[in-house]
């Protein structure tokens, strides 16, 4: 699945809890800036935990567009693009 910031990828894990991974690439910025995306989208993820299903193996990949428009966005746009994708996972 992704939209114009993100890409997520998951599947099934027979767990009865999700693990998350979070791969930003070096073509992203410079390493505060990739920093900063890891801290929003593991913050993001921590606040809509209880909302999510439960089970699966979940990887956010950035995408380019996030990094061109990173100085003008904020937490809450980033949750917002994460939330989207997060809510149709076992759907």
């Amino acid at each position: 699945m992704q939209n114009d910031l993100f890409t997520v990828i998951y599947c099934k894990n027979d767990l009865e809890f999700n693990r998350i991974a979070i791969v930003v690439r070096k073509k992203l910025g410079k390493a505060h800036d990739r920093n900063r995306i890891k801290r929003w989208v593991r913050e993001s993820y921590r606040t809509m935990k209880p909302e999510l299903a439960k089970g699966y193996d979940i990887v956010v990949i950035p995408r380019k567009t996030l990094s061109e428009i990173l100085g003008t966005i904020d937490y809450h746009t980033i949750k917002e693009g994460l939330k989207s994708l997060l809510k149709r996972i076992g759907t």
